[in-house]
């Protein structure tokens, strides 16, 4: 655990106080798993583990095709959120009017931490998008896809809605290719993906696990495989089957509710670092 662990959270509690929050689930207020679009026909992309450096590339080709996307972002996994490049890339997305959301803070199971480790992990991560961005994120997708009531329970203490998958890239496999995903990809659309609706899993840090001392050569792969050819290639048969490209927000009937506030960025000090 961080040393300025509590001093983050207070600050996160500062911020909730006086924040309009919003409920779980408009439509009862019970803590929920989403898995699934509300609507047939509708597509949305969300990435898993950033910010990280094929986040730019990543908005290029969103760019291109005129989509907006979700990125479910760690504070502290393959980088550190107060990193200066990192944070510039993560206002690049709101910038881009793409949806931010937070994957906690190390990537780690939340179903396997007790309630004040589970706590740091949700809080830590809000106030790091928080501080860097202004924006305090609205949906949580749970490390693993792990999840349980208590799980649920810690997030709709944090206001915030838990969100899932219904279709897997099978990006972060070990031994994953473009080729393998590609196969994926084309099973899950020659079946009419979940009943005519996709909510993705993708990873905007690699593409496959690669091992041995060559890491530029790695780095190219990876950025070949997610960063471009895998999004680009479900961008394409989206529009082939005639999909309507949303963010999890919209995919869930929850557009207009994806942050609970919105403000400026806070100035840097000596709480940013990881």
């Amino acid at each position: 655990m961080h040393a300025s662990i509590f001093l983050q959270l207070a600050v996160f509690i500062g911020i909730a106080a006086s924040s309009a929050l919003h409920f779980v689930d408009p439509r009862d207020g019970a803590p929920k798993y989403y898995t699934q679009c509300v609507e047939e026909g509708q597509m949305a992309i969300a990435f898993d583990d950033g910010p990280w450096i094929y986040e730019p590339y990543i908005l290029d080709v969103l760019k291109q095709a005129n989509i907006t996307a979700t990125f479910f972002l760690n504070t502290n996994n393959y980088g550190c959120i107060y990193n200066e490049t990192l944070l510039e890339q993560v206002r690049a997305v709101i910038a881009a009017n793409h949806v931010v959301g937070c994957h906690g803070e190390r990537h780690l199971d939340l179903t396997t931490l007790n309630d004040t480790q589970r706590n740091a992990e949700i809080g830590n991560c809000l106030t790091g998008i928080k501080k860097v961005t202004g924006y305090l994120p609205a949906f949580f997708r749970p490390p693993y896809g792990a999840q349980n009531a208590d799980v649920l329970k810690a997030l709709a203490a944090f206001n915030l809605t838990a969100v899932g998958w219904d279709e897997d890239t099978e990006d972060s496999k070990e031994g994953a290719t473009y080729a393998n995903s590609k196969a994926v990809v084309d099973d899950m659309a020659n079946s009419g993906f979940d009943q005519g609706m996709a909510l993705w899993l993708m990873h905007e840090t690699y593409g496959g696990y690669f091992f041995g001392s060559d890491i530029l050569t790695a780095l190219n792969a990876s950025l070949e495989f997610t960063a471009k050819q895998l999004l680009q290639y479900i961008i394409d048969v989206g529009n082939d089957q005639g999909f309507t490209f949303v963010t999890v927000p919209e995919c869930l009937g929850m557009k207009g509710m994806e942050y609970q506030s919105i403000g400026q960025p806070a100035k840097r000090d000596f709480t940013w670092h990881c």
